[in-house]
């Protein structure tokens, strides 16, 4: 059955790493998608996502109401009314479509009835107009995603922290990337400070980790509970015998492997837990430094400076 994107929502995404948050919003929900425009930074679905709140990498969403070629903006008629205050807001996707002034006046024509007005402070209703070459898409904005929050969640701001963590929303897209539903279990054999379990947690996952340091396993549980995360097994033991220390099945392993200056007992410890992993049948999610895992070639490339690179390797 064809499905019907004009009557579901659209997606925006952040503008950094484009092809990362269209894969982490696909992992995240069921159901098509499918990113319209030249930039691709809108993902339209065929229904709304269940967990907008969770996302990392996308700004907003919103109803889509309207979808159709610019020049025929004039002449569309909205199925539903708009009662109380509104808002119109245009934004220009696409890198080549062509200014146009006058763009909320003209959609305010079509959307104006004797049951709403127009408050641009403090409106009950925002109307995105995302406007593409082409092309513009009318929706009802029904969510902004607050990315300022993983900001109160950085490393320097925990009760415990180490100079190698990674930042929350990094540690919430690996978490995503799994597609890792609530209620569901996630392990991460290398947990150090919990930067990885906190993400998974938040989003109503169960958690349990590893770490080789009892100073990191100590560390991670203050973290995890700083943050409400009361229900968590983190244990001290190396990665590699996770599976025989839990002696249970996970939905997804998601962790950032050890780095820094290479050396064989790294490579060892790196060969004999990717040979452990294979007993779990569920997606794993890694990060790394390097450009190959196993024989792998990466997913996804993130330069977090110039001089560090940091993999995605994503492996059902």
């Amino acid at each position: 059955m064809k499905q019907k994107y004009n009557e579901g929502y659209a997606f925006k995404l952040s503008g950094e790493e484009l092809n990362l948050a269209e894969r982490e919003l696909k992992s995240t929900m069921s159901g098509s998608c499918k990113a319209v425009g030249k930039s691709g930074k809108i993902i339209m679905t065929a229904k709304k996502h269940e967990l907008p709140k969770r996302l990392s990498m996308t700004q907003e969403v919103a109803k889509i109401i309207h979808r159709g070629l610019r020049e025929e903006i004039s002449g569309i008629s909205l199925k539903e009314d708009l009662e109380g205050s509104y808002a119109v807001r245009k934004e220009f996707i696409d890198p080549d479509a062509k200014p146009e002034k006058n763009i909320e006046s003209r959609i305010g024509n079509i959307i104006s009835n004797r049951n709403n007005y127009v408050d641009l402070d403090n409106p009950n209703t925002v109307i995105k107009a995302y406007v593409l070459e082409d092309e513009i898409i009318l929706g009802r904005l029904e969510q902004e995603i607050d990315r300022g929050k993983f900001d109160q969640r950085k490393n320097q701001d925990r009760p415990f922290s180490s100079p190698v963590s990674l930042d929350p929303k990094l540690a919430r897209t690996l978490v995503n990337l799994s597609g890792i539903r609530p209620g569901e279990h996630i392990l991460d054999p290398f947990c150090g400070t919990g930067g990885i379990l906190i993400e998974a947690g938040l989003c109503g996952v169960g958690i349990a980790g590893t770490d080789i340091d009892e100073e990191m396993v100590e560390g991670c549980r203050k973290n995890l509970e700083e943050y409400g995360i009361i229900n968590h097994d983190i244990r001290q033991e190396s990665a590699e015998k996770a599976p025989e220390v839990f002696n249970r099945e996970f939905d997804a392993i998601v962790t950032d492997l050890p780095y820094g200056r290479s050396s064989k007992k790294t490579e060892d410890i790196i060969e004999t837990f990717m040979n452990s992993i294979e007993s779990y049948d569920c997606r794993k999610v890694i990060m790394w430094n390097r450009d190959s895992l196993d024989g792998r070639s990466p997913d996804f490339s993130i330069d977090v400076h110039s001089s560090l690179t940091r993999y995605i390797y994503i492996i059902d």
